[in-house]
């Protein structure tokens, strides 16, 4: 009788121990589960914000591009200005070398010359 409850204490112990261990091992796969999934969710947090930053300084190199191409085309559209305020295409009838193939002349509001039958006049 004395090793039969000798036996059933260590049988129940024995039982304890692996309830014990089982529910250690639970709580150890709860904590790397929770672990992970925290991980995950960390990991969609960066990719948004990654997503979000990419796509304002996208916005934002579209803009600067918008901006210099707005610029360059002004500076055209300056130039031609400046090109079609100062200088005169017109066809030569007469002038200093009249008949060259290049004649150059010098007039009191600027310089002009010509070649093949066309004279550009530069205004001062």
């Amino acid at each position: 009788m004395k090793h039969l409850v000798v036996a059933l204490i260590a049988a129940g112990s024995m039982m304890i121990m692996t309830d014990t261990a089982e529910a250690g091992h639970r709580i150890s796969i709860a904590r790397q589960r929770a672990a992970v999934n925290r991980a995950i969710r960390q990991n969609n947090a960066a990719r948004r914000q990654i997503k979000a930053n990419t796509a304002r300084l996208s916005r934002q190199y579209n803009r600067d591009v918008q901006t210099v191409l707005r610029r360059d085309a002004a500076l055209d559209r300056q130039f031609q200005r400046t090109v079609n305020s100062r200088v005169r295409f017109a066809p030569v009838y007469g002038g200093y070398g009249y008949g060259a193939p290049v004649s150059f002349g010098v007039a009191p509001r600027g310089v002009g010359f010509s070649t093949g039958g066309f004279s550009i006049f530069i205004a001062r």
